[in-house]
């Protein structure tokens, strides 16, 4: 299996490598100052990464590292964390996901509907994915109760909008 999804905004390619139940494999290239996503966890994966070339920089549980080749990182399940490209150097890491659950169909649907200039999707994009996929992908902020009452009240005008959650 060989697949690459791309983003048109920081211009981070993502090849899927492998995809079991048990584990998605992926290598990633990040360009220099590709933006992290925001804060966030995975509430049921374990993350995976090992820095292949460059650097990267990575946010976890407040404390930043830059990571050099033949860096690994561990994010276990539940954790905050952003991870990203460096300001001025590129990087590529592999990265694993155990177990895969629909991680894959989450960065397609993400990377589809970003924004050139962003590099994210519309809000009210964001809330109809993030919505869909809470099993592989949570804001850190607002608190979980808060993330579902305002999408619950937003997932209908988005709908209405003609948006939909892939």
């Amino acid at each position: 299996m060989s697949e690459t999804i791309t983003n048109p905004g920081s211009g981070q390619v993502i090849r899927i490598i492998s995809e079991t139940p048990e584990l998605l494999v992926m290598e990633s290239d990040y360009p220099a100052a590709t933006p992290s996503p925001p804060p966030h966890l995975h509430p049921l994966q374990d993350e995976h990464f090992e820095v292949l070339s460059g650097v990267v920089h990575a946010i976890v549980d407040g404390r930043s590292r830059v990571l050099a080749e033949g860096d690994t990182l561990d994010i276990p399940r539940g954790t905050i964390h952003e991870f990203g490209g460096m300001p001025e150097e590129a990087g590529t890491v592999r990265w694993e996901v155990r177990p895969a659950l629909q991680t894959a169909d989450f960065l397609r649907t993400v990377n589809k509907w970003s924004d050139p200039d962003t590099g994210r999707p519309s809000q009210l994009q964001a809330i109809l994915t993030a919505r869909e996929f809470s099993n592989e992908f949570r804001l850190a902020e607002p608190g979980r109760a808060i993330q579902v009452l305002l999408f619950t009240l937003l997932a209908p005008i988005a709908r209405l909008k003609g948006l939909k959650p892939r």
